[in-house]
C-alpha cells in the first residue's frame, strides 16, 4: 500500500478555471508570542504566528471565530504566574488571504525561583482577513474520522457523506503550516459522493494508506482535515511537487469557490510522536 501524508503527491490538472477572487480582504494587525517550554523554537514560532493570525481574524469576524477550533494551553510556573496562549488549529470561519510586514523577536524572560530564563518567540504583522463565499444551504456534507487521537504511523480512515450528489476534495491542514491535498490524488483522480451514501476512505482499490506523522522534533501535533464539496467539478488549488500549498494560497483558492454551490466539513485530530524502542 502506498502511504500518503508526507509522501510525494503530484499536482492534478485543472478541471475548470477559477473565477476572480470573491473577496479583497481587510488588512488587520495581529501579534502573538509563545514561550519555548517543552517545544522546539521552530514549533514556538509556528504557534506564535497562528496566534497572530487568530487575533487578526477576531478583529474582523468577532465571535464568528469558532472557539471549538482554538486549542487553549495554559501553563503555571512554580512562581504562580500564568502563561496562556490560544493556538489557531487552522480551521476558522474566516480566511487569511495575505501576510506582510512580519516582525520576529526572540527574548528571554524571567523563569520561576531558581530557574533559568525562558526563551520567548514573538511576532507582529499585518494579515488580510476575508470571509469565504457563501455556502450552499441546500445540501450538507459530513466527515467522520476513525479516531481523533493517533500515534505517528497509525492508520486513519475517513467516512464522508453528503445530502446531494457532489464532487469532493479532502485536505490536511498540517502542523508544518502547509495544506496537503489528500483526495483526489494521482491514484484516485476523482472523488464523487452520491446523495445519502457513505464512503469510507481509503478504499481497497485506492492502493494507499493514510498514516499521519508528527513534524520532526515535535512530540504532538494538532491538525485538521477539511472536506470541500461542490455541485460541479472545480479546479483544485495549485500544488507543489509534494502535493501541498501555503495557507494563504489555499485561502485565496477558497475565495474563488462559486457562491452557494459548495459546502465544507472539518474534523480535528491529534497525532503523537511514536515512542522510541
Amino acid at each position: 500500500m502506498r502511504r500518503l501524508w508526507g509522501a510525494s503527491i503530484l499536482g492534478l490538472g485543472l478541471l475548470l478555471a477559477p473565477t476572480a477572487l470573491a473577496a479583497s480582504g481587510n488588512w488587520q494587525q495581529g501579534d502573538g508570542y509563545v514561550d519555548v517550554r517543552d517545544i522546539t523554537p521552530e514549533e514556538a514560532k509556528r504557534k506564535a504566528l497562528n496566534l497572530a493570525r487568530a487575533k487578526a481574524m477576531q478583529k474582523v469576524l468577532g465571535i464568528r471565530v469558532r472557539k471549538q477550533f482554538l486549542g487553549a494551553t495554559t501553563e503555571r510556573s512554580k512562581g504562580g504566574e500564568d502563561f496562556a496562549f490560544d493556538e489557531l488549529s487552522t480551521s476558522l470561519d474566516g480566511m487569511i488571504l495575505g501576510e506582510r510586514n512580519l516582525t520576529w523577536e526572540t527574548s528571554l524572560i524571567p523563569g520561576g525561583p531558581n530557574e533559568p530564563k525562558i526563551q520567548r518567540v514573538s511576532v507582529r504583522g499585518e494579515f488580510q482577513v476575508a470571509e469565504p463565499p457563501e455556502q450552499d444551504a441546500s445540501f450538507r456534507v459530513d466527515l467522520k474520522l476513525s479516531r481523533s487521537r493517533l500515534v505517528a504511523g497509525d492508520s486513519l480512515a475517513l467516512t464522508l457523506s453528503a445530502t446531494a450528489p457532489v464532487h469532493a476534495m479532502v485536505f490536511c491542514m498540517a502542523a508544518d503550516d502547509r495544506i496537503y491535498m489528500i483526495y483526489p490524488n494521482p491514484y484516485r483522480q476523482a472523488l464523487t459522493l452520491e446523495a445519502g451514501k457513505r464512503v469510507t476512505l481509503p478504499e481497497s482499490t485506492d492502493g494507499i494508506e493514510l498514516k499521519p506523522q508528527t513534524v520532526p522534533g515535535h512530540d504532538e501535533d494538532v491538525e485538521v482535515l477539511r472536506v470541500i464539496a461542490l455541485r460541479k467539478p472545480f479546479a483544485p488549488p495549485r500544488l507543489d511537487a509534494n502535493g501541498s500549498t501555503s495557507f494563504t494560497e489555499f485561502f485565496r483558492w477558497m475565495a474563488t469557490l462559486p457562491p452557494s454551490q459548495w459546502g465544507q466539513a472539518d474534523q480535528v485530530y491529534t497525532v503523537h510522536r511514536a515512542e522510541r524502542d
